[in-house]
């Protein structure tokens, strides 16, 4: 596969321009890998040089994303009452709080794979969630409380189609973004017959970037996720209330600044989200863009790079110690 044209066409289809020409097998290959297929199938309805095969599987992998995730939604409204009913408001995040940032939890216009629902319930809260949820049939199958970086517990129940990630706080340095701070700048939403909080949406792209760029490694691996370079741009996506400013701060308060504006970099890139000038103007952030790009497209530098042992526990290792002494 040349990832470089999949990749720059994959773009053009996500901003809405698809070519007119392209290689299909390749730019779905490219899909398929980043989880976003589904998200394709609206993007290129009537779409005329498309081949029929590519189209009727387009909407056949829509059309079950849809299914999967209204079983999703009704496993974030059974787990949030069952919360409730223990008196406990859960935060959403990730996905479950792209769905609900609307006001409401219903059928998303887009077709977005989630792997997973993202709960935080803070202090006391925390044991007391997480007992409620194993006394509902939920068992722990990871246990990542240990992670000072990301203390999560996963957990999981047979017949559910995915596994809710319990946080105790939200991912990245403890200093950087608060539970108290979340909760303040918080929504409530309704979830069928209970109620969660959502994060502002500064908030929202503070925890997708760190999660990807520094708990991840992203930032020195060259590696996008691009289901989050799309879920940027739809936050930012007439969001007159989003705080620039904010959302600078936190990574400024992160030593993340360098890795926020690359994401925004490549969010607006390749996924066409609207940012800013001055967020986006720093020329060191667009060096390296350019050069997580080039690791991107090829992935033999990375090879290459682990064969010489500079692993992926190396570069989180980097990483974290690089931000956390910025």
């Amino acid at each position: 596969m040349n990832r470089a044209r999949a990749l720059r066409n994959l773009s053009l289809c996500l901003k809405g321009t698809p070519p007119r020409r392209a290689a299909w097998t390749e730019l779905v290959a490219l899909a398929n890998e980043a989880l976003i297929t589904p998200e394709l199938c609206n993007t290129l309805a009537g779409h005329e040089d498309l081949q029929s095969d590519v189209v009727a599987f387009l909407r056949d992998v829509e059309a079950r994303t849809r299914r999967r995730n209204d079983r999703l939604i009704t496993a974030i409204c059974h787990a949030t009452q069952i919360l409730n009913d223990q008196g406990i408001e859960p935060i959403l995040m990730k996905g479950a709080a792209l769905w609900a940032s609307g006001g409401a939890l219903a059928h998303p216009a887009r077709a977005r794979l989630t792997t997973d629902i993202d709960l935080l319930a803070q202090g006391s809260d925390f044991e007391r969630s997480l007992t409620a949820l194993s006394q509902a049939g939920y068992r722990v199958l990871e246990d990542n409380l240990t992670n000072c970086d990301h203390p999560v517990v996963v957990l999981g129940r047979e017949g559910d189609v995915g596994a809710i990630d319990l946080h105790r706080r939200p991912p990245g340095r403890a200093d950087a973004l608060g539970v108290e701070a979340l909760i303040e700048n918080a929504t409530r939403v309704r979830c069928g017959s209970a109620t969660a909080l959502v994060p502002a949406l500064h908030m929202q792209l503070f925890i997708l970037i760190m999660h990807d760029q520094i708990l991840d490694a992203g930032f020195w691996r060259g590696a996008f996720n691009l289901r989050h370079l799309i879920d940027i741009a739809e936050i930012v996506r007439g969001a007159d209330s989003l705080s620039w400013e904010g959302l600078m701060e936190l990574a400024r308060r992160a030593g993340a600044h360098q890795a926020v504006c690359v994401q925004l970099l490549a969010a607006q890139d390749i996924a066409g989200a609207v940012i800013p000038m001055h967020v986006t103007a720093r020329f060191s952030a667009r060096l390296h863009y350019a050069r997580q790009r080039l690791q991107f497209i090829n992935p033999w530098l990375n090879t290459a790079l682990k064969r010489i042992g500079l692993n992926d526990l190396v570069w989180r290792a980097l990483s974290l110690r690089r931000f956390r002494t910025s």
